[in-house]
């Protein structure tokens, strides 16, 4: 290969892996993103509550084998229902 061709190819690839990553540098600002947004969707973008779920609504992670034994029976116990519930609604429909 020729040593201008492989200056050629080089900057070329240069160019390929600057640009993206240059782009995201400079339109990527906080100061830029602040021009980009209306105002009024500020203070939607701004606010952690949106990002944040409820402490109740959360998975907590039991902590001794009491908590295991009582989610695994709380478990075992709704899918019988639910296995109950599904098969009686069989066959009721046959």
């Amino acid at each position: 290969m020729a040593p201008f061709n492989l200056r050629f190819e080089m900057g070329k690839f240069f160019l390929y892996c600057l640009f993206p990553v240059g782009s995201l540098y400079v339109y990527n600002r906080p100061e830029l993103q602040e021009s980009f947004l209306f105002r009024d969707q500020m203070h939607t973008y701004n606010s952690m509550e949106l990002f944040h779920e409820d402490p109740a609504k959360l998975n907590k992670v039991p902590k001794s084998q009491q908590d295991i034994d009582a989610y695994l029976k709380e478990y075992k116990e709704k899918m019988r229902k639910a296995k109950s519930t599904n098969h009686t609604e069989t066959m009721s429909s046959q």
